[in-house]
């Protein structure tokens, strides 16, 4: 995944300049050999993979433009670069965030719509009511209108803190939508759970530290409410990727399972057994590879079953977070993509909590996901211009004569030197003879303007080899590290811990990609700089298969 993201360059078409009146045959041939490929909006699509992780909000017009179509393959489009000039036009400047309030219903509707295409398949005896976890996107306009878009479909929130819960309470107003209360709990966010219900909103306190149990009962006894409860557990299911610690025993949040019968039995002791309604789980965000959701869930539905025939008056299954974006479009189980579809996703889950209740003749429960970035990912675009670029030497070597020094004339042979059959030798030898260069001229025994024609052969070789390497399917191991080498570095008007953080902070791949003339071909490979002046600001891997 090294590959550095293409940055598009004029480039000239030599068949322009071609005459091929009364030429040979063999000399046709050899000048058509010479003509380039014309690049087409297809060549982009596949660069860039938009079909992969764009589909159906983002392509490419036959302007070579990036269109976005809000409502999917209803119809519909935008051209995002004619979009973005008639802002300039408004004396707006460039960082911006544009937000497609319309793909936030669409991934709205498609969620609901994929479970309930599911139930209607199996002919599962229940419903699903989504939630959509507030600390994924705060922003208030966001959260406001996934509680606009969700009314239809009694689309909740879930909580994890006390402000996320005011937040919650005051802008969720659709009648029996859920509030799943999750995260750390004292006295006071439990008692503010509880006083919800007064407000005709439906909580839901999910316990995950055995201490939380009292403090329910005690807040239930001080207020008169009777509160409904669920319980987070740990599963034994290994997660995957970067938040495979969610589960396991020394997971953050959740109990063991003694710890959940610990829990049943202070209910019971307390003679609130029956607000124990909810279990829930969770294996990590972006999942993905369907296999793990499904052995989760499968191992989830028998701790559900249990719970009810333990006399907890089950309703819910709560499963979490975990539907994963596919951010690299390449359908696969690497860690920016997912191998499942939305819909392949619903199917499991339905599938596998109707085999368990039905084998224990138990009603199967609501079901509940806390999907965030499936929700909210695709209807937001950064976009940013470029303000320079810093390129690697272009200059051609000059020729070094024998009486120049012995590193030059070393120097020099190898770059004349380079072929096909040595390309991957003479790489190590470059480095070798630069290396030895600067320990020269750091004991005085190199001039400056011997180590400046030093570096000009240096990057003249690494140039010639990438030539060599164009259009290669294999490319040695020790070989990979040069395509970064010779990138040009091009400065961004934006912060990337400001406007990325994710990228910096874990890695995360986002798609990036010019927003026109992708009807031309791309010249540069290229490393994005911030224009903050620490170093870790920039943006150096890409979507790509390798």
């Amino acid at each position: 995944m090294d590959l550095q993201s293409t940055i598009n360059q004029n480039t000239s078409d030599i068949s322009n300049n071609t005459s091929l009146t009364n030429t040979s045959k063999t000399e046709i041939e050899r000048i058509n050999s010479q003509q380039k490929k014309v690049w087409t909006i297809e060549d982009s699509e596949k660069l860039y993979r938009i079909q992969g992780w764009g589909n159906p909000y983002f392509s490419i017009n036959s302007a070579g433009h990036i269109t976005v179509s809000p409502k999917g393959d209803l119809g519909g489009s935008i051209d995002l670069f004619e979009l973005i000039e008639s802002i300039k036009q408004r004396n707006i400047g460039l960082p911006l965030i544009i937000r497609f309030s319309d793909i936030l219903e669409d991934r709205i509707e498609r969620l609901n719509a994929c479970f309930s295409k599911a139930i209607a398949r199996y002919k599962y005896k229940n419903i699903y009511r989504g939630v959509f976890p507030v600390k994924c996107n705060q922003n208030r306009q966001l959260v406001e209108e996934i509680v606009k878009f969700g009314k239809p479909h009694k689309f909740g929130l879930e909580a994890g803190s006390k402000p996320e819960l005011l937040i919650a309470i005051a802008t969720l107003n659709t009648p029996d939508s859920l509030i799943i209360c999750n995260g750390y709990k004292d006295r006071e966010y439990i008692e503010t759970a509880m006083l919800a219900q007064r407000l005709g909103k439906t909580p839901i306190i999910v316990i995950e530290q055995v201490e939380e149990v009292q403090l329910v009962i005690e807040a239930s006894r001080k207020l008169n409410i009777k509160p409904v409860v669920g319980v987070r557990v740990k599963l034994s299911t290994k997660g995957i990727g970067r938040w495979a610690g969610t589960t396991g025993d020394r997971a953050k949040f959740g109990l063991g399972i003694p710890e959940i019968i610990q829990v049943v039995n202070q209910l019971k002791n307390a003679d609130i057994l029956d607000s124990l309604q909810l279990l829930h789980f969770h294996i990590g965000s972006q999942i993905s590879s369907i296999s793990v959701i499904k052995d989760a869930i499968r191992e989830a539905s028998q701790i559900y079953v249990e719970l009810a025939q333990l006399g907890a008056n089950m309703k819910y299954l709560d499963v979490g977070g975990g539907l994963a974006v596919d951010y690299d479009g390449s359908k696969s189980k690497f860690y920016a993509s997912k191998n499942y579809d939305m819909q392949n996703y619903a199917n499991d889950i339905v599938a596998e909590v109707k085999e368990a209740c039905e084998e224990k003749n138990i009603l199967p429960p609501i079901l509940v996901s806390e999907s965030g970035r499936a929700v909210a990912s695709h209807q937001s675009v950064l976009i940013f211009d470029v303000l320079g670029v810093s390129q690697v030497p272009k200059e051609e070597p000059k020729i070094v004569g024998k009486e120049e020094h012995l590193i030059l004339q070393n120097l020099y042979e190898t770059y004349q030197s380079i072929n096909k059959n040595n390309y991957q030798e003479a790489y190590h030898d470059a480095i070798q003879f630069k290396e030895e260069s600067i320990s020269l001229f750091n004991f005085g025994y190199l001039s400056i303007s011997d180590r400046a024609k030093v570096e000009q052969l240096y990057w003249g070789c690494f140039r010639k080899i990438q030539e060599i390497l164009k259009g290669s399917e294999y490319i040695p191991d020790d070989l990979e590290e040069l395509e970064k080498i010779m990138a040009s570095i091009y400065y961004i008007n934006l912060s990337v811990f400001q406007s990325a953080p994710d990228s910096w902070a874990i890695n995360q791949l986002f798609p990036i990609m010019p927003i026109h003339r992708l009807d031309e071909e791309p010249t540069e490979r290229a490393i994005l700089a911030d224009l903050t002046c620490d170093s870790d600001g920039k943006i150096e891997k890409f979507i790509d298969l390798r």
